[in-house]
């Protein structure tokens, strides 16, 4: 490969493309979560018994205000959350992908279902790895409900949080 000052033949050359790769991906994909994930952690927590009430309880009985400094608060914190996520991802599939084609092949294992096999396991792998965090930063979220709701919104405060 043609890139100055690189060796674009270089095995480990990809773990450090695709490391920065999942966190890309999995930061990139918060915008669109944010709303949802919000919700379903009122039905977790148990704060909405319903999908109604969850919504109710994070869009419409807050005043604008307090919705966009609980959509900042949830966003940092998936963003925080899915950028260890989307590089053990990807280090799991493609260590998977590098290591196992020849242990598959030996026991007869259909080639056209090894990517399943990888990704199956890279994403078990990856929220068992990530689960402790997701706990905290759900109980982090649900914090802002029950906090002061007219502060602001402090990037400061939620990282000194964790």
């Amino acid at each position: 490969v043609g890139l100055p000052f690189v060796n674009g033949n270089d095995p480990n050359l990809k773990f450090a493309v695709m490391i920065p790769s999942g966190i890309l991906a999995m930061t990139s994909g918060a915008f669109t979560r944010v709303p949802f994930s919000d919700i379903s952690k009122q039905v977790q927590a148990g704060l909405a018994k319903d999908l109604g009430e969850a919504i109710s309880n994070v869009y419409l009985k807050p005043t604008p205000d307090q919705v966009w400094k609980k959509l900042a608060t949830v966003f940092t914190l998936t963003v925080i959350k899915g950028a260890p996520f989307g590089a053990f991802q990807c280090l799991i599939y493609e260590l998977l992908k590098d290591k196992t084609p020849a242990l598959l092949e030996s026991i007869n294992f259909p080639i056209a279902l090894e990517p399943f096999l990888w990704g199956g396991c890279a994403g078990f792998c990856t929220g068992y790895l990530t689960n402790p965090p997701d706990v905290i930063l759900t109980r982090m979220a649900v914090e802002v409900d029950q906090g002061d709701a007219d502060e602001a919104f402090n990037l400061g405060s939620i990282l000194a949080r964790l």
